[in-house]
């Protein structure tokens, strides 16, 4: 990596290719690079771990082969065995290293994390028959160029009333113009975690998942704005409440989030972020990842 990364992209935009150490161009074959295997073909790169992942090697997971949603719910206490600790910390790790290259296990391996410090043998198979389900069926993260470059930021939350808590989800995408919005080519980053703040309402949780999506935006859009000459950014939230509350300034429903929605709005403004609805399950790519 560069002592100053910024720099040296904009040498590239104003000069073009520069000379690095130990050069490598990517093969068809696939190349082992840090804990991925990646691959490219005439105008594609595809990112995967199907080298490393094997369902031949891994041990039995639940007997019917499906997770379902009750799999996910805390342990009884005559269920938590502290025997299994140091397993299902070996288990959860691996599962959380595979959710770095499939956002769709993001969600399982954020919840079963949570129960690391009481470990049971039912939470311990619903590890493993993931890791299973990805072994049978790997998938890709597929990464291709694009002319009519746009950065899309996928921002959702999920609200739970009985406890007031928020689960913050983002996905973002180096997108073209062109593309629908259900396409998941070139998608960048992704991430889901509980908020530590407690809010009363699904919008108060979308507007701190609105957040999260522009504290990772900053140096993003510096970077993508030296190599693209026109770059748009926009931000898409499927929380019809939380854009008014955002275009307004006000939060009616919740005072005490006054001072992040003003954050929000002078960041949205400063980077020239477009904030937009889109319709549920149909264009929200980031659903997903909280439920």
């Amino acid at each position: 990596m560069s002592a100053d990364p910024l720099a040296t992209l904009r040498k590239i935009a104003r000069e073009g290719p520069i000379e690095i150490d130990d050069p490598q161009l990517l093969t068809d074959l696939p190349q082992k690079q840090v804990g991925f295997d990646v691959r490219r073909s005439d105008d594609r790169i595809f990112q995967g771990m199907n080298e490393y992942v094997f369902l031949s090697s891994l041990p039995k997971g639940k007997a019917s082969g499906v997770v379902v949603e009750s799999d996910f719910s805390p342990p009884e206490p005559e269920e938590i065995d502290m025997t299994l600790e140091g397993t299902y910390l070996k288990w959860i790790g691996r599962l959380a290293w595979l959710a770095r290259l499939r956002f769709d296990l993001a969600f399982a391996a954020s919840e079963l994390a949570a129960f690391s410090k009481t470990p049971t043998e039912r939470h311990l198979a619903v590890i493993i028959t993931l890791i299973r389900m990805y072994a049978a069926r790997p998938k890709k993260i597929v990464f291709v160029s694009v002319s009519d470059a746009e950065l899309r930021i996928f921002i959702d939350s999920g609200f739970r009333g009985k406890t007031c808590s928020a689960r913050s989800a983002l996905i973002i995408q180096l997108a073209d113009r062109s593309w629908n919005w259900r396409c998941w080519l070139n998608i960048l980053d992704w991430a889901t975690y509980r908020e530590k703040r407690l809010v009363l309402s699904a919008p108060g949780g979308e507007l701190l998942a609105i957040r999260a999506g522009l504290k990772r935006l900053p140096l993003l859009v510096r970077s993508l704005r030296i190599l693209f000459r026109s770059l748009s950014v926009r931000m898409f939230t499927d929380s019809a409440t939380s854009l008014g509350q955002t275009e307004s300034g006000v939060s009616k429903k919740e005072q005490g989030l006054t001072g992040i929605l003003k954050w929000c709005a002078q960041e949205l403004g400063g980077m020239n972020v477009k904030l937009q609805h889109v319709s549920g399950e149909r264009e929200q790519l980031a659903d997903g990842l909280t439920k």
